[in-house]
């Protein structure tokens, strides 16, 4: 796939497009300087919101919803269309990547953001964006195939106290198998146990909950900082972290 492409075709290359330009704007304004791009996507993002709350099955409210993520991506494409593209840097993409990231709530429906980007109003805006990233060349390593010998675990403590990381003894096909031994047995006992109580619906077991048992580990930026250290989906403000370079063999 074309990095422009990839860049165009999911939520979060669209948001680190944006996330592009609004570190540029900020880079390039002062603190009390006006930040169109900032306001624009602001007010069209907060009204989208605000209606959603209203409940999406009142057909008034997606009227009014289409009707508002409309104005807001003109607004937004004329405002880029306007902006001359800002010097491709390592920091600002990072800083676009990292925001990208921790945007990413995929348990939840899109928000005002999300629906703005994804306006085919803006489609010629973001390519132009797109094309002047690629054309920097400096994110083509991240394209690049997995260099195990470049693999990095990052573990997050949320208390603050940090054991020392634990080498697991099982491989990742022995943890996925012990997953499912573990999912399917808790599956037939809530069926054995909850068939006969009234009480609905009830949780369980999270279907991504493979994770769990799994060694997780990233990349790193051409800096030589693992990837995983600043880009964290849904993160809980962590200020600590246990960091290790994950060695693997084919």
């Amino acid at each position: 796939m074309e990095i422009v492409d990839a860049l165009l075709q999911g939520q979060r290359g669209r948001r680190l497009l944006w996330e592009f330009m609004t570190v540029g704007e900020d880079e390039s304004q002062t603190d009390f300087s006006p930040h169109p791009l900032h306001e624009a996507m602001y007010y069209a993002s907060t009204g989208i919101d605000g209606l959603q709350y209203r409940g999406l099955e009142s057909s008034d409210v997606i009227v009014e919803i289409e009707r508002t993520v409309r104005e807001g991506a003109e607004k937004l494409a004329e405002l880029l269309e306007r902006t001359e593209l800002f010097e491709v840097k390592h920091c600002m993409l990072q800083s676009a990547l990292e925001s990208s990231v921790d945007a990413a709530m995929y348990w939840q429906p899109p928000y005002g953001q999300e629906f703005v980007l994804a306006s085919p109003i803006l489609s010629v805006q973001l390519e132009r964006i797109a094309k002047h990233i690629a054309a920097s060349g400096q994110i083509d390593y991240w394209f690049d195939p997995l260099d195990m010998a470049a693999q990095h675990r990052v573990n997050f403590d949320i208390a603050g106290s940090l054991a020392p990381g634990t080498d697991k003894k099982r491989t990742g096909l022995e943890s996925l198998i012990a997953w499912k031994d573990h999912v399917l047995r808790t599956e037939m006992r809530d069926a054995r146990e909850n068939q006969s109580l009234p009480i609905g619906n009830f949780g369980g077991e999270w279907w991504s909950a493979p994770n769990m048992y799994l060694e997780e580990t990233c990349g790193e930026f051409a800096t030589a900082q693992p990837v995983g250290l600043i880009c964290v989906e849904d993160g809980f403000g962590w200020e600590k972290s246990n960091h290790k370079i994950s060695r693997h063999t084919p």
